[in-house]
């Protein structure tokens, strides 16, 4: 907090670990539960997510999966597969992609947010020429 910010709030974006720390801590705050419990109620049961899983801090994902790969340069494909396992008050989940195209059906359908909110997440800034490329 002793650092001005980047950017005016809503007129640019950028990635950061440190914002699903923070987006966990204001969760468990509001909710009275850890941040993973507090999804898996709200989220994930109701419209029945029952493959997407909280990781906490378990390296391995569950079987069976996908290989994930990553091009790091001509010639250099790498095998990402494995994940980082990161503090278990983090929002560490895994899914399918069946569970996720439930989940954004949902989302989009409306069923999720109040109508308000759905607009608001649905609020974008134009993105840099290089994360464009991307």
């Amino acid at each position: 907090m002793a650092h001005a910010p980047d950017f005016p709030p809503g007129e640019d974006w950028e990635y950061s670990n440190t914002g699903y720390v923070l987006l966990g801590m204001i969760i468990q705050k509001a909710t009275g539960q850890p941040a993973h419990q507090a999804i898996e109620d709200r989220i994930l049961r109701p419209p029945g997510l029952d493959r997407t899983r909280w990781m906490g801090t378990s390296p391995a994902l569950p079987r069976p999966h996908a290989q994930a790969y990553q091009l790091f340069g001509p010639g250099s494909r790498v095998d990402v597969t494995d994940r980082i396992p990161v503090d278990h008050s983090i929002l560490s989940f895994v899914t399918t992609t069946r569970d996720e195209n439930v989940f954004l059906r949902t989302l989009l359908a409306g069923r999720l947010l109040p109508v308000r909110q759905l607009a608001q997440m649905k609020q974008t800034v134009p993105v840099s020429a290089e994360v464009q490329q991307h």
